[in-house]
Order: C-alpha cells, then structure tokens, then sequence
C-alpha cells in the first residue's frame, strides 16, 4: 500500500517541522530512530459513520511501533467542531476516564493513538471475573459521564486495551452537555437510577454483540 496519504497528512500536521523531527517531538519514534523509521498504511481513508474520514497507520521504528488513526471532521464548520471534540475530550478525561494520546490537532483534522480492540473482543476472550469487571468499567465510566452533565447516545464504540475502557468519539454519540448536572447515584435513586441503569445495560449489551 502507498504511504502517501500517511505522509500528506503528517505535513498538514507538522508545518514546517522536518517529518523525522515532528514524529521524535510527537514521541511516536525514539531519536536514535530519527533515521530508521517507516510508515505502513494499514487502512486507507474511509467514513465508518457520518461525522470523519479515518485513516489507519502505524510507524515502524528500531524499538517500537506506533499505531495511529487519523480523523478528519466533515461537519459544517469542522475546525471549530474539532476544537469542540477536543474541550469534550479534556473534559472526560478530566474525571479519569481512559481517551487516546492525542498527537496533533490540524484544523479539521486530529491524529491521535489508535486503541487496538472493541470491547467486544476483549469481551469474548475473557473469563466471567474479566466479564464482570469490564461492566463494572463500563458502568463506572458512564457513571462519570452522566456526573460531567453528558446525556450519551451510544457508547457503543468503546474500545480497550484489554483491562480498560476507552471512549473514543467525542462527537454527536456523546451527546450534549447539559448545565444542571443530573442525579450521579444510578444504583441508589429508584426512578432516575433506574432508567440510567437500564440505558447503561443496553449500551454495554450493544458493545460486546
């Protein structure tokens, strides 16, 4: 596969910054590998919903290798929306729930760490005390969110790294941020916790199918 796309997109990123020196700034290749890297593209741009374009790659080096999504936002205004998903992800990462590394924010496009499985995968492949702290994961993030002032969608495309859970979509899926905080007590309170607890059940049901 052609690594052109990759280099197009790391020099909208890196100005005038030579490409090897960007990417050792970045952290996504050692010095002593300021020299000995390469790029592999491993899914070219394509529109998984309707909100970016992602692109998949990763950069080989001497001692590692650094998976990376690429989005680029094609909303109305997309620079400012981007800047919007940014505050959102500061927020939510603000309460100590897990979001990517975020490498670089270019106008309407963001490269950030690629987060290597869906909960489902690592869902299927766990044991029943795996199984049970995952929801419990689940359960705690969304819990996090709901005290943020976030009226989820669908969380439906969490990923993890294996023992966590990572929100990844910072976008229309999240939902709106509300100004009066809602009731933070989902198991305690029997009308409102109720129905969140009920939302955050489906939600988990839905990831791991």
């Amino acid at each position: 596969m052609s690594v052109d796309s990759i280099r197009s997109e790391i020099d909208l990123h890196r100005g005038t910054v030579p490409e090897p020196t960007w990417l050792a700034e970045k952290k996504l290749i050692d010095l002593d590998s300021i020299d000995l890297y390469s790029l592999e593209l491993i899914d070219d741009w394509h529109m998984p919903g309707s909100e970016s374009f992602i692109m998949d790659f990763q950069i080989n080096s001497l001692k590692r290798t650094e998976r990376v999504i690429a989005k680029a936002c094609i909303k109305m205004s997309a620079s400012a929306v981007v800047q919007e998903w940014v505050s959102r992800r500061e927020l939510v990462s603000s309460a100590g729930i897990e979001v990517p590394k975020l490498y670089s924010v270019a106008g309407p496009d963001v490269l950030e760490e690629y987060i290597p499985q869906t909960l489902k995968q690592v869902y299927e492949k766990s044991d029943s005390d795996k199984r049970e702290y995952l929801h419990h994961e689940f359960f705690t993030a969304y819990q996090k969110l709901i005290e943020l002032g976030f009226s989820p969608v669908s969380l439906h495309d969490v990923r993890s790294h294996g023992e966590d859970i990572v929100i990844v979509d910072f976008g229309s899926d999240l939902g709106g941020i509300h100004t009066s905080r809602q009731d933070t007590d989902l198991r305690g309170n029997v009308g409102i916790g109720e129905r969140f607890s009920t939302k955050i059940n489906n939600d988990f049901q839905n990831s791991i199918r």
